[in-house]
């Protein structure tokens, strides 16, 4: 049984509930295991957080003893340390309509009251998910993946949907390689959702396809609901919601305003799936980090954006900014130079160090060297060196109208730096702004 329409609108409005007649929780680790049973319940907090609470009853005196022994035992975790799995629980939980839902890395809170009969049992969940088989008239070469989204978000819609009340452009039609994908805007969530026309595999492109459209309508898209159909098997995963806060918002990098602008979106999404072939690669990772900052102090800012550009470089434009034959001649030279010389031994290794450095690309390098073959302008390299040096340098900022514009005219001069390089990594050819000039015109990488 899937999630009934009622169920999804609670889950929207944060107040799902699912009561068990069973819920087991087992301790992961080998041996000498510990593991609860009992009725409970898993529900929405105010805020869409997944929230557990069960009933174990006592089996004997000794299990109630052991238990009040551990309340006063230590916890076994270390200070400053990563927890270890074996203090974490796993769950599985037979809820009211017969369907099994299933947890991992669950860590327990609870109260032991004296004289103890049992112990409620408390934690928070980051998701609970449903395995089944599919239904029999399905066709199982084909795959299939849906989300709901929570949230308001600039989607460019580029079909009529048709209902009792209205007509309206709400629908923004992709089409994929090997993919049939649309997105629906509703009043504040989207439903998002993709056919595999070609076999019946949907991983990875399940999560290429939330970071493409993410980073192309510059906001971070978190499911609060995953529905996947792939082989025999229809997976049912909730999220617990995290909290809504600025830092899920970003200048896009194209214009997703218009419903013409779908073919943007199109074309943005389709390159960045053939081109990104594994989730959360580096490339996602330093764009959710600028996004992460958006909403912090400029400084910061700054400094996550001038340092995501090098990162871009270093891991995608290795062969540009390496110094030439004739350079490096010299620096071999000076190398034998120096070890020749009779002098401190840590004022040597301070200048061996130098130029040994010197051998390698250098981020500002490869940014002279894109700019040569015209896949960026040179002036943003300028604006770049600017950021980064007042960035990495503790600058402070002052608080004037005239040093605060040019400082965000840096910033987003970098963004669009940041952008450029990523549609050039992914071969995107479409339009996008230039928010390093005047008003952020519309521009084409086409052109």
């Amino acid at each position: 049984m899937l999630l009934e329409s009622k169920e999804i609108k609670a889950i929207i409005e944060s107040t799902f509930v699912l009561d068990f007649v069973a819920i087991t929780l087992v301790q992961q680790k080998n041996s000498d295991v510990t593991s609860y049973k009992g009725p409970g319940s898993i529900f929405q907090d105010k805020d869409g957080i997944l929230q557990l609470k069960m009933y174990h009853t006592y089996e004997s005196q000794e299990e109630m003893n052991h238990e009040i022994h551990e309340c006063f035992s230590s916890s076994g975790l270390i200070s400053g340390k990563i927890i270890e799995s074996h203090h974490y629980y796993s769950l599985e939980a037979l809820d009211m309509k017969g369907r099994v839902w299933k947890a991992d890395y669950i860590r327990l809170s609870g109260n032991t009251s004296f004289p103890a009969t049992g112990k409620v049992i408390e934690s928070q969940l980051s998701s609970i998910t449903n395995i089944l088989d599919r239904f029999d008239h399905e066709d199982i070469s084909k795959s299939h993946v849906s989300y709901i989204i929570s949230g308001r978000h600039n989607i460019p819609c580029n079909k009529l949907e048709k209902t009792e009340k209205r007509s309206s452009f709400s629908i923004c039609d992709l089409n994929l390689e090997g993919y049939q994908c649309n997105i629906k805007k509703r009043d504040n969530y989207l439903e998002l959702s993709a056919n595999n026309l070609l076999n019946s595999v949907i991983e990875p492109f399940s999560h290429l396809l939330l970071e493409a459209v993410s980073i192309g309508i510059g906001s971070f898209l978190r499911p609060l609901v995953k529905i996947m159909a792939s082989g025999k098997h229809r997976t049912i995963t909730i999220f617990s919601r995290k909290i809504e806060r600025n830092i899920n918002k970003l200048q896009a990098p194209i214009p997703t305003n218009r419903p013409h602008d779908a073919t943007n979106l199109n074309e943005f999404v389709n390159k960045y799936i053939g081109s990104i072939t594994k989730p959360f690669s580096p490339i996602f990772g330093y764009w959710y980090r600028i996004l992460s900052e958006s909403a912090g102090e400029l400084e910061n800012k700054a400094l996550v954006l001038t340092t995501s550009i090098e990162g871009i470089l270093k891991e995608y434009y290795k062969n540009y900014g390496i110094p030439d034959s004739k350079f490096l001649e010299q620096v071999s030279s000076a190398t034998e130079i120096i070890n020749g010389l009779d002098v401190g031994q840590r004022a040597k290794e301070r200048i061996l160090s130098t130029l040994g450095n010197a051998r390698s690309m250098t981020p500002k390098g490869a940014l002279y060297a894109l700019s040569k073959e015209q896949i960026i302008p040179e002036k943003l390299i300028k604006v770049w060196v600017k950021l980064r040096n007042k960035s990495a340098h503790a600058h402070e900022l002052k608080r004037n109208n005239e040093e605060l514009q040019e400082f965000l005219d840096q910033i987003f001069g970098c963004q669009e730096l940041f952008y450029l390089l990523l549609m050039n990594h992914i071969q995107y050819t479409g339009e996008f702004f230039q928010f390093s000039k005047e008003a952020w015109p519309i521009s084409s990488r086409a052109n």
